[in-house]
């Protein structure tokens, strides 16, 4: 059964681990378990410039993410889309993503880890198909 709005909500304002699918140079799937928030619409996911995934979406933008509950009432959520690599520097909204992951141990896991301004950037998935599943 798919989720209602409401339960779509929740399950996209929980810090779930996602899989995010891109298109490697071959045409062949490249999937890697990522952070994400949801706002305005859109899924935002931290990548590190260079790395795969950014080569991928520069090459060919098509993407998909699943996101899946485990723990609890089972619900799902599979995105397919466009992503679209974001010029701004992801470092003013790493304490945010920190905090929704690590909560109260987010302050000591910034600071254990740095990183050099403009060596993250944020991924923007714009939705074209959403598919959602599971209990309320």
């Amino acid at each position: 059964m798919a989720l209602s709005e409401q339960a779509f909500e929740r399950l996209m304002a929980e810090p779930q681990i996602a899989v995010f699918g891109t298109l490697g140079p071959g045409g062949a799937p490249h999937q890697a378990p990522v952070w994400f928030e949801w706002r305005e619409g859109a899924l935002f996911i931290p990548t590190e410039r260079g790395s795969q995934k950014w080569r991928n979406i520069e090459r060919d933008p098509r993407v998909s993410v699943c996101i899946e509950r485990r723990d609890g009432p089972m619900a799902v959520a599979l995105i397919s889309g466009t992503a679209e690599i974001l010029d701004a520097d992801y470092a003013p909204h790493r304490a945010n993503y920190y905090h929704r992951y690590y909560g109260d141990d987010a302050e000591a896991r910034l600071a254990a880890n740095p990183v050099s301004p403009g060596q993250w950037t944020l991924v923007r998935v714009t939705p074209s198909k959403v598919i959602s599943f599971g209990a309320e």
